[in-house]
């Protein structure tokens, strides 16, 4: 580049971009039995609350937009599953009806499908879409 141009920076695909919703499929299908369990669980819940949402894999999760915002992501770690719910005041409003989960650094995480409650989170994702418009 001439000098004083800035250089651009590409983003690597694997961390940055989103890709298609046949990855979200490859990436469940490596998952135990269990952890895809907990995962469908949540992804249909999510899909019946914002049906509107667009699915990709985005940082190596299963994420949900809405008009090009992320609103959920969730994905399994080596102990538990984590549940990005991106409302801080919602997950507050919300946390006493989540079930067996620990909440903190803006994310939900619970060991078994049965921890979170998923009427509570249901609920949850209701006052986030009225909330929101």
């Amino acid at each position: 580049p001439a000098m004083g141009t800035p250089k651009v920076r590409r983003k690597t695909p694997a961390r940055d971009e989103a890709v298609t919703v046949d990855d979200v499929g490859s990436y469940l299908a490596t998952l135990p039995a269990d952890r895809a369990r907990a995962l469908g669980q949540v992804r249909e819940v999510v899909r019946r609350v914002m049906p509107h949402a667009s699915e990709s894999l985005q940082y190596r999760m299963p994420t949900f937009e809405v008009a090009g915002s992320a609103k959920v992501a969730v994905a399994s770690r080596k102990d538990h599953v984590s549940l990005y719910v991106l409302d801080d005041q919602a997950v507050r409003r919300h946390r006493s009806r989540l079930g067996r989960v620990e909440v903190r650094d803006g994310c939900i995480r619970y060991r078994l499908s049965d921890d979170l409650d998923l009427a509570g989170f249901e609920a949850m994702l209701h006052d986030i879409v009225r909330r929101r418009g």
